[in-house]
């Protein structure tokens, strides 16, 4: 008899029971799910999710990692044009090895391709294997014991490694490509190390 009072129940032919009625009160008072949260975390541009939360997992979407990457590498490419373009039009003078054409007049499509796979692609995974995902990695850990941070520290030494050994003979590239390698080491942080190794395959190609 029971079963079939429950069956009936579900089925609606049946009416049910007083005691199963929830009051008026008792409704009002149970927990109820902000409309904001019912629909989820708050999202960003179509093109370019919002960046994680400090304790969420790097983000795993290829379309995400590289969205991020292209936005990080149009960031620093548009500073640096517009640096050299100020400097210059205020008087200053780039340092002889930027001044004068490249000299890739003889250069063929197998060997421009070699040194664009070599510039896009090779260095920015070997790169950031060391800098970020390595040099900066340990850094972090370090500073996190000892209560300086697990960013700042970190990211403006490896920085200041990476330019150096980039970057020697222009005071204001030095500076520009001060700012690029920062904005890698903030994407690294907060995206994974594959967005930095997209950002900086991007400026690269």
């Amino acid at each position: 008899a029971n079963r079939a009072a429950l069956d009936g129940l579900f089925e609606g032919s049946v009416h049910r029971p007083d005691a199963l009625t929830v009051s008026a009160s008792a409704a009002s008072d149970a927990p109820r799910l902000d409309p904001s949260e019912a629909r989820g975390p708050a999202q960003g541009p179509r093109w370019v999710k919002t960046f994680r939360g400090p304790n969420d997992a790097p983000a795993t979407s290829t379309k995400r990692t590289l969205s991020v990457g292209f936005l990080a590498a149009v960031i620093p490419i548009a500073l640096t044009m517009v640096t050299v373009v100020v400097a210059q039009l205020l008087g200053y003078q780039l340092h002889p090895n930027y001044e004068g054409p490249a000299g890739t007049a003889t250069t063929t499509v197998l060997q421009a391709l070699g040194l664009w796979i070599g510039a896009a692609v090779m260095a920015p995974i070997s790169e950031e294997a060391i800098f970020r995902g390595g040099l900066q990695r340990a850094l972090s850990k370090v500073t996190a014991k000892i209560r300086l941070g697990d960013f700042v520290v970190p990211a403006v030494a490896t920085s200041l490694i990476f330019v150096a050994l980039h970057e020697t003979s222009d005071p204001v590239l030095f500076a520009t490509r001060f700012v690029h390698a920062m904005i890698l080491s903030y994407v690294y942080q907060k995206e994974g190390i594959l967005a930095s190794m997209a950002a900086h395959g991007f400026f690269n190609g």
